[in-house]
């Protein structure tokens, strides 16, 4: 019988992808690949369980980044660092970040708290994750240059975070459906990529105490907000940046997105705060101000509102700056 190159072409490509096949089945599964210049990083389970896989192109050498018998998933990879889910400390529900360094062949866990932390993604010397700490999800950020970290997002909604320079986006369901929030570091949260707005509807706002705020008259409007009166003088910084955000996500009318912004403001104020970082945290109160005079000049808020915010803002800079 007479074979043609043809023939023997195309029998070599099938037996090639027998084995290929073969091969991977035989070895596990493999999914999740990311991608930085000439490196492929993945979770692999040929071992039984999860773990991370690199494969360097340019040496066209495979490397094993994890060899835990737990399951390490969902890495991303920027420059040196490849970042990924770990349950090795407690399962699902104690997942926690951890983070290799390729250069120096070190592995640091970024994440140490008992709750479940997934889908991180990094860029630069940031990462940032979803986190349930708080009994719901909301995004986090970890600076590898400070050691420090952030609460981004305040919804309690929000998960498959991602980072480029300045800016993260994420899925949030804060308005009943799927949408994309983005947060400008330094600066506020923008409304969702497809413009949807809601008013927020929460009924789970905290009463705050008469010898804090004053409880006013009613006049029958619903459409005012009570100014509460100054804080006593012997409340810490910490507890005036708490009160301000209890007026904000509870007195404070206003658009969701507006609120959140403002809220999330001062929670990552309150977080460069507690670690000892009097700089930043002076520096998040002033865009905190700097939004919530925007939000005048636009009329979601009225200047009485923004009055107040603003002295009591300038109060805790005073109070930060005094110690």
């Amino acid at each position: 019988m007479k074979i043609d190159n043809r023939t023997v072409i195309f029998s070599g490509i099938f037996f090639v992808l027998f084995f290929m096949t073969i091969g991977n089945a035989t070895a596990g599964s493999e999914r999740n690949s990311v991608i930085y210049e000439d490196r492929i990083v993945w979770q692999d389970d040929s071992n039984g369980n999860w773990d991370i896989q690199m494969y360097n192109i340019s040496t066209s050498a495979k490397i094993p980044i994890t060899n835990d018998e737990a399951e390490q998933q969902n890495p991303d990879i920027y420059g040196n660092r490849i970042v990924w889910q770990d349950s090795r400390n407690g399962g699902r529900e104690n997942g926690d970040i951890y983070m290799y360094n390729i250069s120096t062949s070190t592995e640091t866990q970024v994440t140490p708290n008992k709750s479940c932390q997934m889908n991180p993604n990094i860029y630069g010397d940031r990462v940032v994750w979803a986190d349930d700490r708080n009994g719901n999800w909301d995004i986090y950020m970890y600076n590898i240059s400070t050691a420090t970290k952030s609460k981004i997002s305040n919804t309690g909604s929000a998960n498959y975070p991602a980072i480029y320079e300045n800016r993260i986006v994420w899925q949030d369901s804060r308005n009943g459906n799927e949408d994309i929030y983005m947060f400008t570091l330094d600066l506020d949260e923008v409304p969702p990529v497809n413009g949807n707005e809601t008013e927020n509807d929460t009924d789970n706002c905290t009463e705050f105490p008469d010898n804090e705020f004053d409880a006013g008259t009613d006049d029958g409007t619903d459409d005012e907000t009570q100014i509460p009166d100054n804080c006593s003088s012997e409340l810490t910084p910490l507890d005036r940046i708490l009160a301000l955000k209890e007026y904000v996500e509870c007195t404070y009318k206003c658009q969701v997105k507006t609120k959140t912004g403002l809220a999330t403001l001062l929670d990552t104020s309150m977080c460069h705060y507690e670690n000892c970082d009097n700089a930043k945290a002076v520096s998040m109160l002033k865009s905190f101000i700097h939004l919530a005079r925007e939000m005048e000049m636009c009329n979601q808020i009225s200047a009485d509102e923004a009055d107040y915010m603003e002295r009591e803002a300038k109060r805790i800079i005073d109070q930060i700056e005094a110690n």
